[in-house]
């Protein structure tokens, strides 16, 4: 089995626990993966599933900046979030999506995990880019031109 404390990076000290849950309430609203432009995920809206959780991560052991997404009915056994690290941003869920995204899993929450939660989760990955600086034109534009004058230089050296 392969332990998450030791393969995330900067969770050193994160107390990670292997258990099975049905049950998934969300704990911070308003994110884009609680309320995204796929839909809207409750504390009902991802109950019910074969194993919607596998285990959970506890809350006063998570990296710092930590931001609990959703826990499995207990406060503070959390089973989705994400944390800050370098310049980047890492994601950590306990949710089993590729067995929903493969079709299989009873409905509800099937469809909410594939219609609803993915999506939105995508969305809200594919945002963590958007999180790096974009050179202006401006820079772009000085750059070129002094490699050109160095170019330049070198070739009137010759």
């Amino acid at each position: 089995m392969i332990e998450a404390a030791a393969n995330l990076p900067g969770a050193v000290g994160t107390t990670f626990v292997h258990t099975f849950g049905g049950d998934i309430d969300v704990v911070t609203p308003g994110t884009v993966i609680t309320n995204g432009a796929a839909g809207t995920i409750g504390d009902a809206t991802l109950d019910g599933g074969n194993f919607s959780n596998h285990g959970y991560a506890t809350l006063g052991t998570l990296p710092t900046g930590a931001v609990p997404i959703f826990d499995n009915g207990v406060a503070g056994q959390i089973v989705d979030f994400y944390y800050p690290f370098g310049a980047g941003t890492v994601y950590y869920s306990t949710i089993p999506l590729d067995f929903y995204l493969g079709g299989v899993g009873n409905n509800p929450p099937g469809d909410a995990f594939r219609n609803i939660y993915a999506p939105n989760e995508a969305a809200f990955q594919g945002g963590a880019a958007d999180l790096e600086p974009v050179p202006e034109p401006t820079t772009l534009v000085l750059l070129g031109t002094t490699l050109a004058g160095l170019g330049w230089k070198l070739r009137r050296r010759r």
